[in-house]
């Protein structure tokens, strides 16, 4: 399965994907988030094939394969922009966040914006397959 953010419109869609090929066929959309909830970004799998969403909103959110939410993570920052999975064990999930667009004021107020953040869990993620085309 191959899963694409459309940051834009809140959703996202999930692919059929041959491997061999590098084909994608049977979009779908498996998730839409309201603007006002967040707004979805970056995302990764973990082992069990539940779904990691970095979204602009103070969160990070996983989702089961049907797309229901599992659990919510607050993040001390609002633009949570990447998440991926790393560690000796693949349990640490590394949540990377931004400040742009922000004034002084917003950015004294969210001094860790800009931040990486190393979180342990009970869940272990998947090392990502390389892109070779």
């Amino acid at each position: 399965i191959l899963y694409l953010t459309d940051m834009q419109n809140g959703i996202i869609f999930s692919y059929d994907y041959e491997t061999e090929t590098g084909q994608i066929k049977n979009k779908k959309e498996l998730i839409r988030i309201p603007k006002e909830v967040g707004i979805p970004d970056g995302l990764t799998v973990d082992g069990e094939g539940f779904i990691w969403s970095a979204q602009h909103g103070f969160r990070v959110v996983r989702y089961d394969p049907d797309g229901k939410i599992e659990r919510e993570i607050e993040v001390p920052v609002e633009l949570v922009t990447c998440i991926t999975f790393g560690g000796e064990q693949m349990n640490e999930l590394f949540i990377t966040s931004a400040w742009w667009g922000f004034d002084d004021l917003k950015k004294t107020l969210q001094p860790q914006a800009g931040d990486i953040f190393r979180l342990k869990t009970d869940i272990t993620g998947i090392i990502e397959p390389a892109f070779e085309g």
